[in-house]
């Protein structure tokens, strides 16, 4: 079976304008998708895009997170996979090493609705009990790609019994081709590119007052920067706000939906000593999103971060609904397995201008 980084490439030797290339409804209508898978749950949301200052070289990314869990990279990596498997998703390959374990999942069937996604972890170390950082990386087909070729699933991988090098090797399939891949389904590209203003708008500036009257955001010092907008800037990032609270999750949580009742969670996950979850602030000016973890990291302490919308760029979905009661805040989290609940709220920190 064909791997996907053993595809030969579309282009090569051509030049391909970055306009071609960059962000347009498709890849934006891909990203969310995926932004919004309950397993998946990328903290740094992305869209896929050109990799700016090259000829021809395209971006997959649709975020990732990241989460130190109790125990072996082997016990973090199994709990990741059977989280995605019990979601849709399907085990393609795993290879474990002493210091490190990748393992590779995909999901859907088309284009459109296909996302492959890479867990690695590897030992936190610093602590006298075992605990692994682990990262979830997940990317989609660009608008430029005509064919995404995944491999078959291996029979049994190293996680399920198999060797450490059973099934496709990782390498084949860790790094996607940089440049759009060849078929008869590739999308055409967006019909403008560019920021169209210089300067954040009302609702812009709004959203921020709303967020900084916040009483759970002025308590801990929540403060959000808007990006200094220049016209034919290709980048924009917002600065995200980010700390930690001597407080375990559930009380944070209780903090900020009590009282004024404004954040609202969507999303919970736990299990091997973490706990994840998204929550949002809804506003006359927009969105603001937050996402608390509680974690071998963390140990008694629980980080925060808190980000809005970049200008001119997508927003939180408004049509997903708030998580009503919660086992992963209500009850002990599984020691084994790794519970998910409801769905994520993602809006990306760092984006170029996705055309119409």
């Amino acid at each position: 079976m064909l791997a996907l980084a053993a595809v030969a490439t579309a282009g090569a030797g051509c030049t391909r304008q970055e306009t071609d290339l960059a962000s347009g409804p498709v890849d934006l209508a891909r990203a969310e998708r995926a932004w919004a898978d309950p397993w998946l749950a990328p903290a740094d949301a992305a869209v896929p895009t050109y990799v700016y200052g090259t000829n021809g070289s395209v971006e997959r990314s649709v975020g990732s997170r990241t989460t130190t869990y109790d125990g072996s990279p082997a016990a973090a990596v199994a709990r990741e996979v059977g989280a995605a498997v019990d979601g849709g998703w399907t085990l393609l390959t795993a290879d474990c090493r002493p210091t490190r374990v990748v393992a590779q999942v995909a999901r859907g069937d088309g284009l459109d609705d296909q996302v492959l996604a890479t867990v690695t972890a590897e030992p936190a170390g610093g602590d006298a009990a075992p605990t692994a950082t682990t990262t979830v990386d997940g990317v989609v087909p660009h608008h430029a790609d005509g064919s995404w070729p995944l491999p078959a699933p291996a029979a049994r991988t190293c996680l399920d019994g198999g060797s450490a090098g059973a099934g496709v090797p990782v390498a084949d399939l860790v790094a996607p081709p940089e440049e759009p891949l060849p078929g008869d389904a590739a999308q055409d590209g967006p019909a403008a590119v560019g920021w169209e203003r210089d300067e954040p708008d009302a609702d812009d500036r709004a959203l921020l007052e709303d967020l900084a009257a916040d009483p759970w955001a002025a308590a801990v010092g929540a403060e959000v920067r808007l990006p200094t907008l220049r016209t034919g800037d290709n980048d924009r990032a917002v600065a995200p706000a980010r700390g930690t609270v001597a407080d375990d999750l559930a009380g944070v949580v209780d903090d900020m939906v009590g009282g004024t009742g404004a954040w609202e969670p969507t999303w919970a996950a736990c299990g091997g000593g973490a706990v994840d979850v998204r929550l949002r602030l809804v506003t006359d000016h927009g969105t603001a999103v937050a996402r608390l973890v509680q974690d071998a990291a963390t140990g008694r302490r629980t980080a925060w971060e808190v980000t809005v919308p970049v200008p001119e760029g997508p927003a939180a979905d408004p049509d997903v609904p708030a998580l009503g009661s919660s086992r992963c805040l209500d009850a002990p989290p599984p020691a084994d397995g790794l519970r998910v609940e409801g769905t994520p709220v993602a809006v990306p920190a760092d984006l170029q201008p996705v055309g119409d």
